[in-house]
């Protein structure tokens, strides 16, 4: 890595360059240890590969500590305790209750003023969501990596069955008809066509629907919308042979794709391989898409890293931040194959080329499509907990789905839960 960066913050993104012209004065260059910590599972040999080994070698002067998320070590906790954090990376969509309701934002836009970041680098739809969760108050924090769907596939399957692999830019309506054709008994196995991580695929839905009114204290999930998204899931648990394990436990569910090996296609978030083992002759197409919304795929549920306000080291906690997303170290993660926030093709275009398991995989799946833009930003005064509403409407597919309760009677079981749910939020604030 490049020696100490004292006098000049260099950023590239979009083609461009973005230099940040400060005096070697003005960047206090002292010995200082951040605390890290995260609300995302990361072992301590991944923490120094992937952060404190590459920061200390661009800073020096920068240690890196970190607070492996564990019993007791969730944030509440870790301030009650008196612990000051400096750096803390969580999913974006946790902002409200991890970071917000323990009164520890702070604003960023005068740090990315004094060190010339270029927020045009990072992708402007996870800028939006950032922008979305935070009330539009400020930035609270900058994405460093994003999420996206894709529709795996088992070559083996399709292979027996002499059935062409699906392709890229597919509907909804040609994989289900495509899986209605996989699913089959052969010598006493049961093959399935299709099966889904539905719980991300609503969370983080194509059709950028929200659970709760933009402005109002009220479900906003009795729509044809919403029904449009339950029919189309379960239409694929319909299938004759093709419903879902027992119980309701999604991960179960989608593990079963690389664990029987029994599945032809499995609907989900990309991430998954590393767990796929010794099962290599699979690959990926784009997710689905709705006819609604042609080519967009799934929101891009960004991993979100904030300055708080707790720390005693501002300027250095944002020197961190901003080289984690510099197009230096985004084309690093790009390369481990994690998604980038960067919006630089040069980035892009090394997405995977360290990952073996990669090799020869269709990765433009991963970009085929436009991430769904986030729903509505709901009025400041009306914000709540969106993880907590959304996971209601999960719940109540999954009724769907294994118990085959009717959509409309869930959507309305969905919505009163709901309406309770936020009652009793506004009653604790």
């Amino acid at each position: 890595m490049a020696a100490v960066l004292s006098s000049i913050l260099l950023l590239v993104g979009c083609g461009k360059s973005s230099t940040a012209s400060q005096t070697s004065d003005a960047i206090d260059t002292t010995p200082v240890t951040l605390v890290y910590a995260t609300n995302l599972g990361l072992t301590q040999d991944d923490f120094q590969k992937q952060i404190a080994d590459p920061v200390h070698a661009k800073f020096p002067y920068i240690t890196m500590q970190y607070i492996a998320r564990d019993n007791g070590n969730d944030l509440k906790n870790l301030v009650a305790n008196g612990t000051n954090i400096d750096i803390y990376s969580y999913p974006y969509d946790r902002f409200p209750a991890y970071i917000q309701d323990l009164g520890l934002q702070f604003d960023h836009s005068q740090v990315i003023k004094k060190f010339h970041f270029d927020i045009n680098t990072l992708s402007p739809i996870a800028m939006q969501v950032l922008n979305n969760v935070s009330d539009g108050k400020g930035i609270y924090g900058l994405p460093i990596q994003l999420g996206a769907g894709v529709l795996y596939y088992n070559k083996d399957v399709f292979d027996k069955f002499g059935v062409a692999y699906p392709k890229d830019g597919m509907t909804w309506d040609q994989v289900i008809s495509l899986a209605r054709q996989m699913t089959r008994t052969v010598e006493g196995v049961q093959y399935r066509g299709l099966n889904s991580f539905y719980s991300i695929l609503i969370r983080e839905n194509q059709l950028s629907l929200p659970a709760v009114a933009q402005n109002a204290d009220q479900a906003d999930i009795m729509n044809d919308n919403w029904k449009l998204l339950y029919s189309t899931l379960q239409s694929i648990y319909s299938i004759p042979g093709n419903a879902r394990t027992p119980g309701k436990d999604t991960t179960s569910e989608v593990q079963i794709f690389w664990k029987s090996k029994t599945v032809a296609m499995d609907a989900m978030n990309f991430g998954q391989e590393p767990a796929f083992g010794d099962f290599t002759n699979w690959d990926m197409v784009s997710l689905p898409t709705f006819p609604q919304k042609p080519g967009i795929g799934m929101q891009s549920s960004p991993t979100i890293y904030s300055v708080l306000s707790s720390s005693q080291h501002k300027d250095q906690a944002f020197q961190v931040l901003a080289y984690l997303a510099s197009d230096e170290h985004q084309k690093w993660i790009a390369e481990q194959g994690g998604i980038p926030a960067s919006v630089n093709p040069a980035v892009i275009k090394a997405f995977g080329a360290n990952r073996p398991d990669l090799k020869g995989k269709n990765v433009g799946a991963v970009f085929f499509d436009k991430a769904a833009p986030p729903p509505a930003r709901r009025d400041p005064t009306l914000m709540h907990d969106s993880q907590q509403t959304m996971q209601i409407a999960i719940n109540h597919l999954n009724d769907v789905i294994v118990d085959q309760k009717d959509i409309n009677t869930a959507l309305s079981s969905a919505s009163d839960e709901i309406n309770k749910t936020l009652a009793t939020m506004k009653q604790s604030q």
